[in-house]
């Protein structure tokens, strides 16, 4: 009697790596070690074995193993290189420090630490305002998020009658090419594969966690930053955009713009912000 051919295997699904980077732990811990580790980082060394040293202090001193490293470092690697603005291949000055003559596409590891800011604080004094008035700023501009309804939720915000300060850090804040860029680090779980952090999935997320309205904030603290230090500035011409990077997902050899938000607000918005938000000393109007 003849053997029955034997079923053919399914194919093999491959493992899922419980150390990988969609696996690193979640929370404000983990954001912050992350953060922590961006800070230090020197752009221009992230050979696994320079930054190895840095990123396993960091694990250990927010209380996560040693083994996270591996992760970690593919992740930093990944993000230095990649194309943070794949249109713009001017090179230049960049006056955070001097003459940076690089060229090509701009990536975070041609970025020298005479040329960034982390963590770069900022305050400027608050008219009284209401959530309904700066709803109002983001519906005249046509800013409605992917729901359409960005504005609307603005607006339910409470927010203080009473004036007082506007403060602030932003994480990263470089010079390239004679223009001023701000990124953001997100360490976002929106899923476990590169595909997940699509641009609708940032977009969503961007919404509905108020990173609009938080990045617009930014881009109005970096450009009275620069109006007061900058001889000859011009928003248009010195302001280039910002990234918010959320690190799980980038992967530039998958796709580019996994992981990554980029916007570079029009000038009359943030002038609009301006005027509503600012309370302007008599001797700077």
């Amino acid at each position: 009697e003849e053997e029955a051919p034997a079923a053919p295997e399914a194919p093999a699904t491959p493992a899922r790596d419980d150390r990988d980077i969609f696996a690193f732990p979640r929370g404000a811990r983990a954001g912050t070690c992350l953060h922590e580790i961006f800070e230090h980082l020197d752009f221009l060394q992230t050979r696994t074995e320079a930054i190895t040293p840095l990123i396993r202090g960091a694990l250990r001193k927010h209380r996560f193993d040693d083994r996270w490293a591996p992760a970690v470092a593919g992740m930093v690697g990944r993000v230095v290189r990649l194309a943070l603005d794949p249109e713009d291949r001017e090179g230049g000055s960049g006056t955070l420090g001097g003459n940076g003559g690089e060229d090509g596409i701009l990536t975070l590891s041609a970025v020298p630490a005479a040329r960034r800011i982390n963590e770069m604080g900022f305050y400027f004094p608050l008219k009284t305002l209401s959530g309904r008035s700066l709803g109002s700023v983001f519906a005249g501009h046509g800013i409605t998020g992917p729901s359409g309804d960005f504005p609307e939720r603005i607006g339910r915000l409470e927010l203080s009658r009473t004036g007082g300060m506007m403060k602030g850090f932003i994480d990263l804040v470089f010079a390239h090419g004679g223009r001023y860029y701000i990124v953001d680090w997100k360490s976002n779980h929106l899923g476990d594969r590169p595909e997940d952090y699509g641009q609708a999935a940032l977009d969503t997320v961007m919404a509905d966690s108020f990173y609009i309205l938080q990045y617009h904030l930014y881009a109005l603290a970096l450009h009275r930053y620069l109006k007061h230090r900058l001889p000859g500035y011009d928003y248009d011409a010195h302001f280039g955009g910002v990234r918010y990077l959320f690190l799980r997902g980038i992967d530039p050899e998958k796709d580019p713009s996994f992981g990554m938000f980029k916007d570079r607000p029009r000038a009359a918005v943030i002038r609009s912000l301006e005027a509503l938000l600012v309370d302007t000393p008599a001797d700077e109007g």
